[in-house]
């Protein structure tokens, strides 16, 4: 969002509910195998959004399981306009990848020395989008968040 917005938030929505749910907040949550079309949309009445298709695979683990492999992290501010803050509790120190729209790496980041946990991503340099961050930590264990930069 520009520096000036009085309206920070992002309405997350997508197009089929019996393949997956969105939270306020982003996170996607697959149902069953299939394709979601996820849209975000700018709430200040600026009319931005920004879409991409997903395809989700390979349903048949549980949630419990699935929670229990994931790293749990926290991106702020979100939308962004220069730069992203991702909070992570983990102990060993997890790669991250930057994503965009189309899955295309636009950035891979491998953290030298663990910094309280925390990183900031400099996203100055990227165009308006939807883009997705996934940390990956030494043992394999996975999880991504989507973020919407706005300039």
């Amino acid at each position: 969002m520009p520096a000036n917005s009085n309206n920070s938030v992002i309405a997350w929505s997508i197009n089929d509910t019996s393949i997956a749910s969105i939270s306020k907040t982003g996170l996607l949550t697959a149902k069953a195998n299939g394709v979601v079309v996820v849209t975000a949309t700018t709430t200040d009445g600026s009319n931005l959004k920004a879409t991409i298709n997903i395809t989700i695979t390979n349903q048949r683990v549980s949630l419990i399981e699935t929670t229990a492999q994931s790293i749990i992290f926290e991106v702020y501010p979100n939308p962004a306009t220069d730069e992203v803050n991702i909070l992570f509790n983990t102990i060993q120190t997890p790669d991250i990848n930057l994503f965009d729209g189309s899955g295309k790496t636009i950035k891979d980041i491998n953290i030298i020395k663990k910094s309280h946990g925390n990183y900031n991503l400099n996203t100055a340099h990227l165009p308006n989008g939807f883009y997705v961050l996934m940390l990956t930590d030494p043992s394999g264990r996975t999880n991504h968040k989507s973020i919407v930069i706005v300039k």
